[in-house]
């Protein structure tokens, strides 16, 4: 097993152990190309190296690796690292199915854009070998715990990289979300809807809407109204201490919670959301050699290389 040796920011070095890994458990898109084909040649790497490697149940099962197939607790339980194939959204479901477990992650760039996604397939077995003899870091990524209440009673809680979106279902009126952040009334805000963002999430759906870009070695909470009706709104960056209470107060009494884009829950007129700064962290396996900032320039400055 690996050990975590703590250093003064969010990267933190990993002190070798007998046996840094043994068991590998891969998560894949199977809607993407080529994500079969790698999945199965990474699959007999790993065997030869002496690795037990797992996949989740139902992917297994269309690699033709039935007797290797976990559920997604089994998987995040049993699992002394994950390797996701795919883009960001399969490393952001990976890190909600594994979160309260801390295990380590390592995204394989197969989609368009990844920018969670540290590793291109063409480096995808030099980064392995790094890995399998401790050579990297892990960028310890804050999360978001957001719960609903309805009628005083906990309905719901679940936990997001990224964020956690409030906004109007469909096509209808703006609604109107009774802000308070420690206890103190902020706003009533009339909008299409609310971004709460993690720094990780600050540039994702957070970006788009004018939000600023924060260092994932900080950690904060970022409120950003989406297409707000008022001149004087807004984004706000509040402390990771400091805990952030919705109400839904639109007349219509209806809109959706978004959870990383991924998973979504409706909620009502007079329901509460709690959203707060979770009580463990996504493991990012970071490698020698690229930072945030080679990362934001690369994957966001793309539009104009000649400034």
């Amino acid at each position: 097993m690996y050990k975590i040796k703590e250093t003064k920011d969010s990267l933190t070095a990993v002190e070798r152990a007998d046996k840094l890994m043994e068991c590998i458990g891969i998560i894949l898109n199977v809607e993407k190309p080529k994500t079969i084909e790698t999945a199965r040649e990474l699959y007999s790497w790993l065997k030869r190296k002496g690795l037990s490697v797992f996949f989740l149940k139902k992917h297994a099962e269309i690699l033709g690796y039935p007797e290797h197939g976990l559920e997604e607790d089994q998987l995040a339980d049993q699992c002394d690292c994950i390797i996701t194939l795919g883009g960001d959204g399969t490393l952001l479901y990976t890190a909600r199915i594994t979160a309260p477990r801390e295990k380590p992650i390592l995204g394989i760039n197969l989609g368009d854009f990844g920018f969670l996604v540290a590793v291109e397939p063409k480096n995808m077995y030099e980064s392995l070998e790094n890995v399998l003899s401790g050579n990297f870091y892990l960028d310890r990524r804050m999360m978001l715990e957001a719960s609903v209440y309805k009628n005083g009673k906990c309905i719901k809680t679940c936990w997001a990289l990224n964020d956690v979106v409030i906004a109007k279902p469909g096509l209808s009126r703006l609604i109107k979300l009774e802000t308070y952040v420690a206890g103190e009334f902020v706003s009533n805000f009339p909008a299409d809807g609310l971004i709460i963002s993690s720094p990780t999430g600050s540039t994702a759906y957070n970006l788009s809407a004018g939000g600023p870009i924060v260092s994932p070695k900080v950690d904060v909470i970022i409120l950003n109204p989406i297409c707000p009706h008022t001149l004087v709104s807004r984004p706000l960056v509040i402390s990771p201490e400091e805990e952030v209470r919705i109400i839904l107060k639109s007349e219509e009494g209806e809109a959706l919670m978004t959870v990383d884009g991924q998973v979504g829950f409706p909620i009502s007129k007079g329901d509460e959301v709690y959203v707060k700064r979770a009580p463990f962290r996504t493991n990012l396996i970071s490698l020698p050699g690229k930072g945030f900032y080679e990362i934001l320039r690369n994957k966001l400055g793309k539009v104009d290389r000649n400034g």
